[in-house]
């Protein structure tokens, strides 16, 4: 199977679209707030639990599995973290010191990341699953007041 294949596969998966439209979507608003946060640079995880809201409510709509598209959003949405990662590696490699205490420090970034890259994800999901369940009892609170759910 070619690549251009797969990824024609990969957008046309109704989860993989949803959550790279959010994740994505949610990428600039993690930059801002990436930026706002100087000289600290923290990593801000709001506009990806917005981005798994979105993707839970239209889970819900659609009768796709919320937990499934709010990992790939988080997934998607912690792209972000590349960026501060980069940095730190060139910011390292500049530093005049023993080679054992960069391959530390590099592992310490590495780690780092991965773990904020896992946050995200777990992030992503809490988010798409609150919103499948507050989707599931907005249509629920409709049905008793006699009005249309949808």
């Amino acid at each position: 199977m070619s690549r251009l294949q797969t990824i024609s596969d990969t957008l046309s998966d109704e989860v993989w679209r949803y959550a790279i439209i959010a994740g994505l979507a949610s990428t600039p608003f993690t930059i801002i707030l990436y930026w706002q946060s100087y000289p600290d640079f923290s990593n801000s995880f709001s506009p990806v639990f917005f981005a798994g809201l979105l993707v839970g409510f239209l889970a819900n709509r659609r009768g796709i599995e919320a937990g499934q598209v709010g990992k790939r959003t988080g997934l998607v949405a912690a792209l972000p973290v590349l960026w501060p990662f980069l940095d730190l590696l060139v910011f390292i490699s500049g530093l005049s010191q023993p080679l054992g205490f960069g391959g530390f420090q590099i592992m310490a970034v590495i780690f780092i990341s991965a773990a904020s890259i896992g946050i995200s994800v777990l992030v992503g999901m809490v988010g798409a699953i609150l919103g499948d369940w507050l989707t599931g009892k907005i249509g629920d609170y409709r049905l008793l007041n006699g009005q249309l759910a949808t």
